[in-house]
């Protein structure tokens, strides 16, 4: 059988040493009896939270600590529909199921793009043009959908050509400022979406898309502006750009 320097079954945190022996390998984990699983020799750092919050929270912590500082381009809606979007973040965490997007500490939005350790001022003459050459656009919320790799639920916009062209002038803008944005973001692959919960189990995943799907209105609003984003916890809003009217 296959096994590793220490005579243990190899995991990919082995292969990982092997082909980057640069890089680090943390380890975040709650159950304890988890861990006896793997060679702790493979990591660089390895911590237990007391619960799953923690757990998240630590690697959380460690990732931007490690990493460059990332920034989010996020699209806000009119008073009016961000009132009634609220509405059902506010079940979802009345109902017990979990208050992360309070944490995050924004309000709800469709993120147009993340973009990495940008140089701010460039960022926001940038921003001020882009603002000023694209107008208002309707922001039709259509269906729920759910994430179900981030425990994320959200309300899904209709994809419309405006909305699409918008996203692919912010990333034609910012490309001086971060010629390699995040890849999620990119024409073709972007999935539009206002988050409305996140980082939720699959239980809790389920009755949080129960909760949405009964009082789930279609949304007929505008997309009136934005902010730029530091993405961090909770997340610090830079600047916010209004479209022109």
């Amino acid at each position: 059988a296959a096994h590793n320097a220490k005579g243990m079954f190899p995991t990919i945190f082995d292969l990982v040493h092997e082909q980057r022996p640069d890089a680090k390998v943390y380890g975040f984990y709650e159950w304890a009896g988890q861990i006896r699983m793997y060679d702790t020799d493979s990591f660089d750092l390895l911590e237990q939270g007391k619960d799953g919050e923690e757990t998240i929270k630590k690697a959380f912590a460690k990732y931007m600590e490690d990493n460059i500082m990332r920034y989010a381009v996020e699209m806000y809606f009119d008073k009016e529909s961000e009132d009634k979007i609220w509405k059902y973040i506010e079940k979802i965490k009345d109902s017990g199921l979990g208050k992360r997007y309070y944490d995050w500490g924004v309000k709800p939005h469709v993120s147009l793009g993340i973009f990495n350790d940008i140089d701010e001022e460039k960022a926001n003459l940038v921003l001020e043009k882009f603002a000023l050459s694209h107008k208002v656009i309707p922001a039709y919320l259509g269906s729920v959908g759910m994430f179900p790799d981030s425990g994320a639920i959200y309300l899904a916009p209709i994809v419309r050509d405006d909305l699409i062209n918008l996203n692919k002038d912010l990333l034609e803008a910012m490309k001086e400022i971060d010629p390699n944005p995040e890849r999620w973001y990119s024409p073709g692959i972007w999935i539009p979406h206002c988050a409305v919960a996140l980082e939720l189990d699959r239980d809790q995943l389920v009755k949080a898309a129960d909760i949405v799907i009964h009082d789930f209105e279609k949304l007929a609003g505008k997309f009136v502006s934005f902010g730029l984003v530091k993405v961090l916890e909770p997340s610090v809003e830079m600047k916010e750009y209004f479209f022109s009217r």
